[in-house]
């Protein structure tokens, strides 16, 4: 019997020799992702993003762009990122000084539970009786939807294992 440190062995000193090196190339190229193949895979993780955000947020999806790949650690890594001025909410218009939020789909994605309500005019919004404004009572708490980490899932169980590929989501997403 032949131990599998000793099949190890044997395959390190094999992949040193001139034809080891010629085969394990191959198979390398053989069984990479080609940039094509990323690409397609970066616009369907978008696409599996964009149908799951809210309908009140959904064009903010048509701002998702992604990075070509970069060579990283012996792979490849490429960054999809909403476009930062469409993430931004001010808050209601009030004397209080609040700011608003720099990322309404984290805010859908992680919800959140606010000590107090707010009060405020909400700008750009049709009251009932026509104005393009409203005095408005903020909502004290959302519970997370988790729609980026159920994009995520989707897609790690279409093309993780096969590909070996793996999708983390950046902080704002994954906060609470």
């Amino acid at each position: 019997m032949i131990s599998e440190d000793k099949i190890l062995k044997m395959l390190h000193q094999y992949i040193k020799t001139p034809a080891g090196k010629r085969q394990l190339k191959e198979y390398i190229k053989a069984n990479s992702l080609t940039v094509a193949e990323m690409t397609e895979m970066v616009s369907a993780l978008m696409d599996m993003i964009k149908k799951r955000l809210p309908d009140s947020i959904a064009q903010v999806g048509n701002t998702l762009k992604s990075t070509p790949p970069k060579k990283v650690d012996g792979g490849y890594e490429v960054q999809i990122q909403f476009d930062k001025s469409a993430l931004r909410r001010d808050s209601l218009g009030n004397d209080l000084g609040y700011d608003g939020i720099d990322n309404i789909v984290a805010l859908f994605n992680n919800g959140y539970h606010a000590r107090n309500y707010v009060y405020g005019w909400w700008n750009s919004h049709k009251s009932a009786i026509g104005d393009t404004y409203a005095w408005v009572q903020s909502k004290k708490e959302r519970e997370p939807l988790r729609f980026m980490q159920d994009a995520v899932a989707e897609f790690n169980a279409t093309y993780g294992a096969k590909y070996g590929i793996v999708v983390e989501l950046g902080s704002d997403y994954t906060a609470h």
